[in-house]
């Protein structure tokens, strides 16, 4: 499921899928960090892990650059923050405490109370070099456009 500034939320229309199907698998995404705090995301993916388990990943982007500073979320820089939401959003699912606070992802100590028997893959939707050599450091994998 795309989302896209002024088209339609991932997280809506993955439920929406979820909810009519009984075995499709579906990728959530690609989510823009920057747009997102990764607390109330984590909740959100946890949220339809523990309804329809083993049947979503979750992918997570910088988000396209002209979108993102319209919405005024473009970090200073987008490499440090993917990678710091990645590591903050996997402990999250994982119901681990949210690691030390960052440059940009603020979560230590935040605990989900409700986390997932079957923890979702998280992979970054990205594409440059450094932000692929990011995935392999901090993601379950990586999705090519």
């Amino acid at each position: 499921m795309v989302e896209d500034l002024g088209w339609r939320g991932g997280i809506a229309q993955a439920a929406s899928v979820l909810a009519a199907t009984t075995s499709v698998t579906v990728g959530v995404g690609i989510l823009p960090a920057g747009a997102r705090n990764v607390c109330f995301t984590a909740m959100e993916l946890a949220t339809l892990a523990q309804l329809h388990p083993g049947r979503i990943v979750a992918g997570i982007g910088h988000g396209m650059p002209d979108w993102m500073r319209r919405a005024g979320s473009w970090p200073d820089s987008p490499l440090t923050l993917i990678k710091e939401y990645t590591t903050a959003l996997r402990a999250l699912l994982r119901g681990e405490p949210g690691p030390a606070n960052g440059r940009y992802v603020r979560c230590e100590g935040v605990v989900l109370t409700e986390t997932p028997d079957v923890v979702p893959p998280v992979v970054l939707g990205v594409r440059g070099p450094r932000s692929q050599k990011a995935a392999a450091e901090v993601a379950d994998g990586l999705l090519l456009a």
